[in-house]
């Protein structure tokens, strides 16, 4: 297995979340956040460079936009809710 390069520690959560682009908007979650991206599950996984708004929304407040974009996307073949769709973002500060 490979060495975790990751320099902030990513929190196990599942928040909602909507994916904006300018051609749509998609629903996603949350499977790891961290203060520099996440990992969000979602139908259509955007391609790696694809930058969007995120909006997160918490549970103890009002949803959060902010700029992101994809550092890798997969979509498995068959996929469930084992396996959904996901990929990899980086937060664009």
């Amino acid at each position: 297995m490979g060495e975790d390069r990751r320099k902030r520690t990513r929190y196990d959560v599942r928040y909602p979340v909507l994916i904006m682009t300018p051609r749509s908007t998609e629903k996603g979650v949350t499977r790891n956040l961290s203060g520099t991206g996440a990992c969000i599950c979602c139908g259509s996984p955007l391609k790696p460079s694809d930058n969007f708004i995120l909006d997160i929304e918490f549970p103890t407040g009002t949803p959060f936009q902010l700029p992101a974009q994809v550092i890798w996307s997969t979509e498995p073949a068959s996929f469930d809710e084992t396996n959904p769709p996901q990929m990899g973002v980086r937060f664009l500060w």
